[in-house]
């Protein structure tokens, strides 16, 4: 499973914390099913894997909800902006519009259950 973040999200996490790791998550919610979440960390957990040095993702989660993603930063317009998830790869049926819900791995439902 791949886990990346674009050169402008990784800066916009290092210039707007201390702490040493961003946390990408979800939970069940959304439009979709599932929510993505971020936080920062301190630690790394034994069930964690490590990407980049920085990025901590749940590996359990990584690999039967979330699937392979990219963390972006946009900052194009003042509506809509703030750190963005971006599933790449074959095995998810996709996004919510806006694009903060999904439909986790190996689900037949649609988008909007």
């Amino acid at each position: 499973m791949k886990l990346e973040i674009t050169e402008k999200a990784s800066r916009v996490f290092k210039e707007s914390t201390n702490d040493p790791y961003l946390r990408i998550g979800a939970r069940k919610g959304g439009c979709s099913g599932w929510t993505f979440t971020l936080d920062t960390d301190t630690a790394v957990d034994p069930n964690d894997s490590l990407f980049e040095d920085f990025l901590l993702i749940d590996t359990e989660m990584h690999e039967m909800i979330i699937g392979d993603l990219e963390v972006d930063y946009r900052d194009d317009n003042l509506v809509e902006q703030g750190f963005v998830f971006k599933r790449m790869g074959p095995g998810h049926l996709g996004e919510c519009g806006c694009g903060e819900s999904f439909t986790p791995l190996g689900s037949d439902k649609a988008l909007g259950w």
